[in-house]
């Protein structure tokens, strides 16, 4: 039996990775194609990190600062504080809960003042009357749908009922599909009423109570 081939490996001191190409694994032989050198290889932990509070990232080479921060030195002459950065101003509108645009106003206000110079009040849909129904008919609609599956399964079985109780024969047979007949007339009527209930709790009308009085 022939012996297994040695695997050939980078020929950069310490390193253990598979050979790729002139004598380098993919790692190394990227560096020198891309760079010229072999770059080396540093210890994370012996890694000069940024005085900046709270940054993690490494130095440049001579400095106490990292590349970002060491542009904002030479930039502004101070560091930019992140925390002050991810705070978004809100508009100074009361009330408004946009964040700011322009002058410290929202998008909305901000273009209230270019157009008129003020800032408008803010319209309040019309809520409509109790003779005008406080629900539109999608609203109703809506409701209906909600309760729609629940009652028409409801109805195919007790049509379903109904036509059995018909065909069938012997006192027992019959009293059993009559109770069930009137089981799910009941649920039906149930259903119903829960239905109108929160047709009635979302219009939010309060019953009438009937004072005429009727001559005998």
């Amino acid at each position: 039996m022939a012996a297994r081939k040695k695997q050939r490996i980078c020929s950069v001191p310490g390193c253990n990775r598979p050979y790729m190409a002139k004598g380098y694994c993919q790692k190394h032989y990227d560096q020198m194609r891309n760079y010229g050198y072999i770059r080396p290889e540093t210890d994370p932990k012996s890694v000069e990190r940024c005085s900046v509070n709270g940054c993690n990232q490494p130095v440049v080479d001579g400095e106490k600062y990292c590349e970002k921060h060491l542009k904002q030195l030479q930039n502004y002459n101070q560091i930019i504080s992140e925390v002050g950065r991810q705070k978004k101003k809100m508009c100074k509108v009361p009330g408004c809960t946009n964040p700011a645009h322009a002058r410290g106003y929202c998008n909305t206000h901000y273009g209230q003042l270019w157009r008129s110079g003020k800032i408008s009040p803010e319209l309040r849909p019309r809520r409509r009357s109790a003779e005008e129904g406080y629900l539109s008919e999608r609203e109703r609609q809506i409701i209906r749908l909600r309760y729609q599956k629940e009652r028409e399964t409801l109805e195919r079985e007790l049509k379903r009922a109904r036509m059995i109780y018909q065909v069938v024969l012997g006192y027992e047979g019959r009293l059993r599909w009559r109770r069930e007949i009137e089981s799910l007339e009941k649920e039906l009527r149930k259903l119903k009423q829960q239905e109108a209930e929160e047709v009635k709790r979302f219009e939010n009308l309060a019953p009438i109570e009937d004072t005429s009085e009727f001559d005998d």
